[in-house]
């Protein structure tokens, strides 16, 4: 099926395409936001415990195979929306992406969430973390925001340290040097 997609794609124009893949994200967002709503009952009405599963995140990821992190930023953006519900709206629409709230959640009460809601807007993942130093303390971030350092296999491992912008800066601009280095 896959297959005669790719085919079917070969002949069509760039406008096609692109018109194809904006409707496909637009459709991605709302069903994560619809997912969010549904997350968000089946919490409440701890469905995962009717089915056997100790917590939300354990049947997440072990019914339905989603990732660690994928599932613990699920559970951190429907508990969000569930008390602010705007934030369905505005995922569907492409305002804020999972990560970016995921990140944020942690941090938000009724007090602050209107200014950390419009710092989080079209913002990724790294400009909300950077925002998040300005508002709290280094250390209050770091410790919300703090990743287990694992094995990711046999002969891999996940490193995490501390870089000033500069070495951001040049690690991203590697990363884009070579992302356009030939295969081979």
């Amino acid at each position: 099926m896959k297959k005669n997609l790719q085919m079917t794609l070969k002949s069509q124009s760039d406008r096609y395409i692109l018109r194809g893949m904006e409707m496909l994200i637009a459709k991605d967002r709302k069903l994560k936001s619809d997912f969010l709503i549904y997350l968000g009952e089946a919490d409440y009405r701890k469905l995962y415990a009717k089915e056997g599963y100790s917590s939300l995140f354990r049947w997440l990821t072990e019914k339905y195979g989603f990732s660690e992190s994928s599932a613990l930023k699920r559970i951190q953006v429907s508990r969000l929306a569930l008390k602010f519900p705007f934030l369905y709206r505005d995922i569907a629409s492409g305002k804020y992406t999972l990560s970016a709230l995921g990140r944020l959640a942690p941090f938000v009460n009724g007090a602050n969430a209107p200014v950390l809601f419009g710092a989080a807007e079209k913002k990724s993942v790294r400009q909300v973390e950077e925002f998040l130093v300005t508002q709290f303390p280094k250390e209050e971030v770091e410790d919300r925001l703090r990743k287990s350092v694992s094995p990711l296999g046999e002969d891999r491992h996940q490193v995490q340290f501390t870089a000033n912008s500069e070495f951001v800066s040049d690690l991203e601009e590697a990363r884009t040097l070579l992302s356009h280095k030939p295969q081979g």
